[in-house]
């Protein structure tokens, strides 16, 4: 590199030739489906949170009527199995277009 300082227009079509090569990858890697526009990621992101709201909003429905006459320490476990299922079960979940959370794989 000290060479290249003495000469400037060299330094600076090195420089240029690098941007032009990352730019080449990057365009490669949008068409190959590398990348994903932020909206996209953004649009997953929210439909996760949906879908975890709503998985966590089911739990007293479905658990109500298992939950009655049980002592404060069943009932506790009983919901911490629950809860953990479906954040597993998230976790694992597949948004539409068959992507995991939202990503590429």
């Amino acid at each position: 590199m000290a060479g290249l300082k003495r000469h400037p227009l060299m330094l600076a079509k090195l420089k240029l030739m690098l941007v032009r090569a990352e730019k080449i990858a990057i365009e490669k890697a949008i068409l190959t489906g590398d990348y994903m526009k932020r909206s996209e990621i953004e649009e997953g992101r929210v439909r996760r949170a949906y879908a975890a709201k709503a998985a966590l909003e089911r739990i007293p429905r479905e658990m109500a009527y298992e939950l009655v006459g049980l002592t404060e320490s069943q009932i506790h476990d009983r919901l911490e199995v629950r809860i953990r299922e479906a954040l597993i079960e998230l976790a694992d979940a597949r948004v539409p277009g068959g992507s995991r959370h939202g990503c590429s794989d």
